[in-house]
C-alpha cells in the first residue's frame, strides 16, 4: 500500500503533466510525455499509447517508451482477436493482467515482434465523452504486479491523453474549415474577375518559392503564404459584377477586412502594400524602396509577374517573356528580388540556370 508521501508525489507528477499540456501545442511531444509519465508513475518497464485506426478496425502503437522500442510500432492489435488492450477498449473499462503469459486475453503478436516476454499489463481506455480514442498501457511492473492504485493514476493520465487528442481533432476541423474557406474565396474572386483562373494559386506558389530561397521560415513564412492567398480579397468589396484589375481601392479594403481577423491580422499590412513599387509609383501609400516591408515586396513582385504573364502575347515563350519582364521591371521592384526571381524561374524551367559543380 502506498504511503501518503508516495501518493502526494504521484499526484504532484500528474499536476506537472497538466501544466505540460496547457503550455505545449506539439501533440507528438505531449503524447510522448504522457507515455513517459505512465512508465514512471506505474514503475513499469515500458508504456504505450495505442490509437484506433477506424479504417482498418484495429489498434496501432502511436507512442511507446521502454524496452519495447520502435519495433512494436509495426504491430497491429485486431479488435476481433483476444487482447488485453482490446478488452479495455471494447469494455471502456481498465483491464489488469499480472500473469499475462497465462491470460487467454493476451495478444502474443507483441511478444513475437519484440522478443520480450510480457509478464504483466495494465490497460486503460482513452475516452472523451462518447468517443473512445484508444488505450494507454503500462507493461511489466518492475516489482510485483499492477495494483488498483496504479490503475487509478493511469486513468488520470489517460484522461490527459483524451484532452490532447480531442484538441487535435478540433484543430484539424478548424484547419479543414480554413482550407475550404480559402477555396470558396478563390472561387468567388475568379467568378467576378474573368480571366483570373489560377491567378491566386500561381501567385501563392511564386511567393512561397521566393520565401524559401530567402530562408523565410516559421510564422513569417506562414503569414506571407496566407497573404498571398488573400491578397485580392478586397475586390469582393468593390460591389461591381466585373472587377477592374487595377482598381486602387482593393488593397485597402482587403487590409481592413483581414486586420479584424485575429489569426490573419499580420497579413493585413502585406495585403495593403502588395501594389507598392520600389520607385514609389505604386499604391495606396506610394512607398519607396525599403519603406515597403520585404514580405510585401515579395508578394508585389509575384503578383506583377503573374499578371504580366497572363497579359503576354500568346506566342511569347517563357524565356523571352522572362527577359522582357525583368527588363521592364527595373526600378519598379526590389532589384535583389528581381535577380532572385529570374534565377529561380530559370532554374525551375530548366533554362539559363548556372551550372553547378
Amino acid at each position: 500500500m502506498q504511503s501518503q508521501s508516495e501518493r502526494a508525489l504521484l499526484y504532484s507528477r500528474l499536476c506537472e503533466m497538466e501544466q505540460d499540456i496547457a503550455a505545449s501545442t506539439d501533440t507528438d511531444q505531449l503524447l510522448g510525455r504522457i507515455t513517459a509519465c505512465a512508465r514512471e508513475i506505474t514503475d513499469s518497464e515500458s508504456a504505450s499509447i495505442l490509437l484506433l485506426d477506424e479504417a482498418h478496425g484495429d489498434l496501432y502503437f502511436k507512442e511507446t517508451l521502454g524496452e519495447l522500442g520502435e519495433s512494436i510500432k509495426k504491430v497491429r492489435v485486431p479488435l476481433d482477436t483476444a487482447s488485453i488492450a482490446g478488452t479495455a477498449f471494447s469494455s471502456r473499462r481498465p483491464a489488469i493482467s499480472n500473469k499475462a503469459s497465462e491470460d487467454p486475453r493476451h495478444f502474443k503478436g507483441v511478444d513475437r515482434v519484440t522478443a520480450i516476454p510480457t509478464r504483466s499489463v495494465l490497460a486503460v481506455p482513452i475516452v472523451w465523452g462518447e468517443r473512445i480514442f484508444g488505450v494507454l498501457e503500462a507493461i511489466n511492473k518492475v516489482d510485483g504486479g499492477f495494483t488498483e492504485a496504479d490503475q487509478e493514476v493511469l486513468t488520470v493520465l489517460a484522461n490527459h491523453a483524451a484532452v490532447v487528442l480531442y484538441n487535435v481533432g478540433l484543430i484539424e476541423q478548424l484547419q479543414n474549415f480554413f482550407v475550404y474557406t480559402i477555396e470558396i474565396l478563390i472561387a468567388a474572386l475568379e467568378s467576378v474577375e474573368p480571366g483570373s483562373q489560377g491567378h491566386v494559386i500561381r501567385v501563392s506558389r511564386t511567393t512561397s518559392r521566393l520565401a524559401r530561397e530567402l530562408g523565410i521560415l516559421g510564422k513569417d513564412y506562414e503569414t506571407l503564404y496566407y497573404a498571398a492567398y488573400f491578397h485580392d480579397i478586397g475586390k469582393l468589396m468593390l460591389g461591381t459584377s466585373v472587377v477592374a484589375r487595377n482598381d486602387k481601392r482593393h488593397p485597402q479594403f482587403g487590409s481592413d477586412m483581414l486586420e479584424r481577423i485575429k489569426v490573419l491580422e499580420k497579413t493585413a499590412p502585406l495585403v495593403r502594400h502588395h501594389h507598392e513599387r520600389w520607385d514609389g509609383s505604386g499604391f495606396p501609400d506610394h512607398l519607396v524602396g525599403e519603406q515597403t516591408p520585404r514580405a510585401a515586396r515579395i508578394l508585389a513582385l509575384a503578383e506583377d509577374y503573374d499578371e504580366s504573364w497572363m497579359d503576354r502575347p500568346p506566342e511569347q515563350e517563357l524565356p523571352e517573356f522572362l527577359v522582357d519582364f525583368l527588363s521592364r521591371s527595373c526600378g519598379r521592384h526590389d532589384p535583389d528580388l528581381l535577380e532572385l526571381l529570374g534565377r529561380v524561374i530559370s532554374q525551375d524551367a530548366g533554362f539559363g540556370a548556372e551550372e553547378k559543380p
